[in-house]
């Protein structure tokens, strides 16, 4: 009996402190990782607010943002510089390459429609879709998702 004891705890002993190391090794790794981003790509606001005329007599105001695609720099606006130029605009505001026909595109995607479809969260989602489509379809931007914010509906 005493020498399946010399035995046991020794093993026992030895399998607690592998775990521990262990535990103790790979936990640090774990806190050391960056956490995965919840929006991937960049934000770019679209600077003027819009104001559309909606279905019976009422109307909307809103400011769009695009995702863009975080590995396709194209899209990004020029940096501001040199000698007398203007100062450069906040994080996400500036001349987007095409952005006059991304705002006719949304013009033209939202006069018109009623107002509870804008009010109502399923069926603004599909006009987000159909703006993303024609952006798509239309112009050279890679835009992953288009954000409506500040709405107002009267």
């Amino acid at each position: 009996m005493k020498k399946k004891l010399l035995i046991v705890v020794p093993l026992l002993a030895l399998l607690i402190l592998g775990g521990a190391g262990y535990k103790f090794a790979f936990a640090d790794k774990k806190k050391d990782k960056e956490p995965k981003p919840k929006v991937e790509g960049k934000i770019y606001i679209l600077g003027k607010q819009f104001t559309v005329n909606l279905k019976d007599a009422s109307y909307a105001t809103f400011t769009v943002a695009l995702v863009l695609d975080a590995h396709d720099t194209s899209d990004a606006p020029p940096e501001a510089g040199g000698h007398g130029a203007a100062p450069a605009p906040p994080e996400g505001f500036g001349p987007m390459p095409q952005e006059a026909l991304i705002r006719a595109i949304i013009t033209e995607e939202v006069t018109g429609v009623s107002d509870q479809d804008l009010l109502d969260k399923h069926h603004r989602e599909e006009i987000k879709e159909h703006i993303l489509k024609a952006i798509k379809k239309k112009t050279d931007v890679h835009a992953e998702e288009i954000l409506l914010t500040d709405l107002a509906v009267q």
